[in-house]
Protein backbone atom coordinates (compact mmCIF):
# COMPACT_ATOMS: atom_id res chain seq x y z
CA UNK A 1 0.00 0.00 0.00
CA UNK A 2 1.27 3.68 -0.97
CA UNK A 3 0.28 5.72 1.87
CA UNK A 4 0.57 9.69 0.96
CA UNK A 5 -1.24 12.58 2.65
CA UNK A 6 -4.15 13.05 -0.03
CA UNK A 7 -5.21 9.52 1.21
CA UNK A 8 -4.56 5.23 0.87
CA UNK A 9 -3.75 3.92 -2.59
CA UNK A 10 -4.44 0.00 -2.36
CA UNK A 11 -2.61 -1.85 -5.50
CA UNK A 12 -4.92 -4.05 -7.23
CA UNK A 13 -2.70 -5.70 -9.66
CA UNK A 14 0.04 -5.84 -11.46
CA UNK A 15 -0.01 -8.00 -13.91
CA UNK A 16 2.17 -9.01 -16.88
CA UNK A 17 1.05 -8.38 -20.47
CA UNK A 18 3.35 -8.72 -23.49
CA UNK A 19 2.79 -6.30 -26.13
CA UNK A 20 0.66 -4.03 -25.01
CA UNK A 21 -0.84 -1.20 -26.54
CA UNK A 22 -3.86 0.65 -25.16
CA UNK A 23 -5.79 0.98 -22.00
CA UNK A 24 -9.26 2.26 -21.29
CA UNK A 25 -11.37 2.57 -18.32
CA UNK A 26 -15.17 1.30 -18.57
CA UNK A 27 -17.77 4.21 -17.85
CA UNK A 28 -18.52 2.55 -14.37
CA UNK A 29 -14.95 2.56 -13.38
CA UNK A 30 -15.07 -1.31 -12.90
CA UNK A 31 -12.88 -2.46 -15.47
CA UNK A 32 -9.95 -2.16 -17.32
CA UNK A 33 -9.89 -2.76 -20.97
CA UNK A 34 -6.06 -3.58 -22.29
CA UNK A 35 -5.66 -4.21 -26.22
CA UNK A 36 -2.60 -5.88 -27.26
CA UNK A 37 -0.74 -7.39 -30.25
CA UNK A 38 -2.12 -10.72 -28.79
CA UNK A 39 -5.99 -9.28 -28.46
CA UNK A 40 -8.15 -7.45 -26.12
CA UNK A 41 -7.83 -8.76 -22.13
CA UNK A 42 -10.32 -7.00 -19.18
CA UNK A 43 -9.41 -6.17 -16.11
CA UNK A 44 -11.83 -5.85 -12.67
CA UNK A 45 -10.22 -2.73 -10.96
CA UNK A 46 -11.58 -4.09 -7.56
CA UNK A 47 -10.09 -7.44 -7.51
CA UNK A 48 -7.78 -7.97 -10.47
CA UNK A 49 -8.89 -10.63 -12.18
CA UNK A 50 -8.81 -11.28 -15.89
CA UNK A 51 -12.73 -11.29 -16.29
CA UNK A 52 -12.35 -11.77 -20.04
CA UNK A 53 -10.06 -12.36 -23.06
CA UNK A 54 -10.38 -12.32 -26.78
CA UNK A 55 -7.42 -13.36 -28.71
CA UNK A 56 -8.49 -11.37 -32.36
CA UNK A 57 -5.18 -9.54 -33.22
CA UNK A 58 -5.92 -5.82 -34.02
CA UNK A 59 -5.74 -5.02 -37.61
CA UNK A 60 -6.98 -1.89 -39.65
CA UNK A 61 -10.38 -3.85 -40.73
CA UNK A 62 -11.35 -5.59 -37.07
CA UNK A 63 -14.78 -4.48 -36.67
CA UNK A 64 -13.77 -3.59 -32.45
CA UNK A 65 -11.50 -1.35 -33.18
CA UNK A 66 -11.24 2.81 -34.25
CA UNK A 67 -7.97 3.85 -34.16
CA UNK A 68 -8.72 7.17 -35.61
CA UNK A 69 -10.63 7.57 -32.39
CA UNK A 70 -9.04 5.85 -29.81
CA UNK A 71 -12.32 3.83 -29.63
CA UNK A 72 -12.74 -0.24 -28.89
CA UNK A 73 -15.53 -2.59 -28.46
CA UNK A 74 -15.58 -4.04 -25.29
CA UNK A 75 -15.75 -8.03 -24.21
CA UNK A 76 -17.83 -9.91 -22.21
CA UNK A 77 -19.89 -7.83 -19.42
CA UNK A 78 -18.57 -5.07 -21.65
CA UNK A 79 -19.39 -6.34 -25.01
CA UNK A 80 -20.09 -3.82 -27.84
CA UNK A 81 -19.70 -1.03 -25.40
CA UNK A 82 -17.26 1.30 -27.29
CA UNK A 83 -13.87 2.41 -24.68
CA UNK A 84 -12.00 5.11 -25.34
CA UNK A 85 -8.33 4.12 -24.92
CA UNK A 86 -4.91 5.41 -25.07
CA UNK A 87 -1.53 4.36 -25.72
CA UNK A 88 0.07 4.12 -28.74
CA UNK A 89 -2.54 5.54 -31.01
CA UNK A 90 -2.62 8.97 -28.38
CA UNK A 91 -4.56 10.35 -25.69
CA UNK A 92 -4.09 9.95 -21.99
CA UNK A 93 -5.52 9.77 -18.98
CA UNK A 94 -6.31 12.03 -16.55
CA UNK A 95 -3.32 12.80 -14.25
CA UNK A 96 -5.05 15.00 -11.80
CA UNK A 97 -7.26 14.14 -9.45
CA UNK A 98 -7.79 16.60 -6.70
CA UNK A 99 -4.72 17.19 -5.00
CA UNK A 100 -2.85 13.75 -6.02
CA UNK A 101 -1.11 13.99 -9.55
CA UNK A 102 0.61 11.66 -11.45
CA UNK A 103 4.20 12.36 -13.05
CA UNK A 104 6.32 10.58 -15.72
CA UNK A 105 9.83 11.63 -15.51
CA UNK A 106 11.15 12.94 -18.19
CA UNK A 107 13.53 10.12 -18.54
CA UNK A 108 10.33 8.02 -18.44
CA UNK A 109 12.43 5.79 -16.06
CA UNK A 110 9.99 6.84 -12.93
CA UNK A 111 6.50 6.89 -12.15
CA UNK A 112 5.51 9.29 -9.36
CA UNK A 113 2.52 9.78 -7.24
CA UNK A 114 2.52 13.83 -5.82
CA UNK A 115 0.34 15.14 -3.30
CA UNK A 116 0.15 19.30 -4.21
CA UNK A 117 -0.78 20.30 -1.05
CA UNK A 118 1.61 18.10 1.18
CA UNK A 119 4.48 17.68 -1.83
CA UNK A 120 5.40 14.24 -1.26
CA UNK A 121 6.03 12.43 -3.84
CA UNK A 122 6.08 8.43 -3.87
CA UNK A 123 7.22 6.25 -6.03
CA UNK A 124 4.94 4.06 -7.79
CA UNK A 125 6.67 2.12 -10.66
CA UNK A 126 10.29 2.12 -12.17
CA UNK A 127 8.90 0.53 -15.69
CA UNK A 128 11.53 -1.25 -17.80
CA UNK A 129 9.43 -0.53 -20.81
CA UNK A 130 8.11 1.73 -22.39
CA UNK A 131 5.15 3.59 -20.80
CA UNK A 132 2.21 3.70 -22.40
CA UNK A 133 -0.53 5.60 -20.22
CA UNK A 134 -0.41 6.98 -16.80
CA UNK A 135 -2.93 8.66 -15.33
CA UNK A 136 -6.92 8.47 -12.98
CA UNK A 137 -9.83 7.45 -14.09
CA UNK A 138 -12.33 10.32 -14.18
CA UNK A 139 -13.51 9.94 -11.04
CA UNK A 140 -10.08 9.37 -9.57
CA UNK A 141 -10.97 6.66 -7.58
CA UNK A 142 -8.76 4.09 -10.23
CA UNK A 143 -5.06 4.88 -10.84
CA UNK A 144 -3.74 2.90 -13.89
CA UNK A 145 -0.17 2.48 -15.06
CA UNK A 146 0.24 0.64 -18.48
CA UNK A 147 3.43 -0.16 -20.00
CA UNK A 148 4.69 -2.24 -22.98
CA UNK A 149 4.88 -5.22 -20.70
CA UNK A 150 2.44 -4.89 -17.68
CA UNK A 151 0.02 -2.89 -16.34
CA UNK A 152 -0.66 -1.74 -13.14
CA UNK A 153 -3.83 -1.16 -11.19
CA UNK A 154 -4.45 0.87 -8.18
CA UNK A 155 -7.52 2.13 -6.39
CA UNK A 156 -7.75 4.34 -3.56
CA UNK A 157 -9.20 3.51 -0.30
CA UNK A 158 -10.03 5.83 2.26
Amino acid sequence: MTEIAMGTWKRVTIRGVGGLTEVGVSPDERFVLIVSWQGRGLLDTQTGEIVARDSEAPQADSRWLREEDGMVLGISPLAEIPIRCVGLWGGELPTRSGDAVVELSSTGDEVRLRDERSGVSRLLQRPVTEVRAAGFSPSGEVLVVATSSDIDILRRSG
